[in-house]
């Protein structure tokens, strides 16, 4: 019965080989393909689906992702970036390699997908492997990959490590990976506020005028939700700083930790 059982997979394997192999070739032809999913890329949805159920084997599925990886079409290249995601639970390495390669994507939206199949990676991730993938993305040499991580510690549920990262990456030398750690830190805020209020204020004189923008925007969401306001001391000390922020919120061209520091 195992035998059969082996026979059967292998066959199934080969089928959808087949039919990824056919409609990349057709996907080839097509002058606009990105222009053009509609249709294909639900039949190639389908594919997909195929690849990720459990009757295939670790490797095929791996081997089967790789190759819609290559499609023309940015939103098979997403689904396949989603799906990496999955596959990260069984065979990390395979996800995480295709992970890395979808977030150098030319498509803006393929590499969105990668940051969510990173951020779906290291939440089920037990803590040793989570804190290992952190690491390493964090101190990668492509600032895409920089980038994915930031916005992948956006979406997943923080651990010990997120707060670390995050100020790790929002001290990068790229601007793109500064304003990603500060959006990540953003979105993270309500969770834990102090830390990323620290951040935001250090960053709100950042050489970029988008990183100043989005520590900017974080302050005013601390404060419109007190957040801001537990941290300082009371009662008139804290006054006075609430009146130094607000003072420094309204003049772009000086340092919110200038202004603090001037009293």
């Amino acid at each position: 019965m195992k035998g059969g059982d082996a026979m059967l997979s292998r066959a199934r394997t080969k089928a959808i080989q087949g039919l990824i192999a056919g409609t990349l070739a057709l996907a080839g032809h097509i002058p606009d393909a990105e222009a053009s999913v509609g249709g294909a890329d639900a039949f190639v949805e389908a594919l997909v689906a195929e690849v990720e159920r459990q009757h295939l084997d670790t490797l095929d599925r791996s081997s089967l992702l790789r190759r819609l990886a290559l499609s023309p079409s940015g939103a098979i290249r997403a689904r396949v970036a989603d799906a990496a995601g999955a596959l990260c639970h069984e065979e990390a390495a395979a996800g995480l390699s295709l992970l890395r390669q979808l977030s150098h994507d030319a498509s803006s939206l393929v590499r969105a997908a990668a940051a969510r199949g990173l951020a779906h990676c290291i939440e089920r991730a037990p803590d040793p492997l989570r804190a290992a993938i952190e690491s390493a993305w964090a101190t990668a040499g492509a600032a895409d990959e920089r980038i994915a991580l930031a916005r992948a510690l956006g979406l997943a549920t923080p651990d010990w490590l997120t707060e670390l990262a995050l100020a790790e990456l929002a001290a990068d030398a790229s601007p793109p990976v500064r304003r990603a750690a500060l959006h990540a830190a953003r979105a993270q805020l309500a969770r834990n506020a102090a830390p990323y209020i620290e951040l935001a204020l250090a960053h709100s004189a950042d050489p970029d005028r988008g990183v100043r923008k989005i520590a900017r925007h974080l302050l005013r969401r601390a404060e419109a939700s007190a957040a801001l306001l537990s941290m300082r001391p009371p009662p008139r000390e804290r006054r006075e700083s609430r009146r130094r922020l607000r003072r420094a919120l309204r003049e772009p061209n000086h340092s919110l930790q200038t202004s603090l520091a001037s009293g």
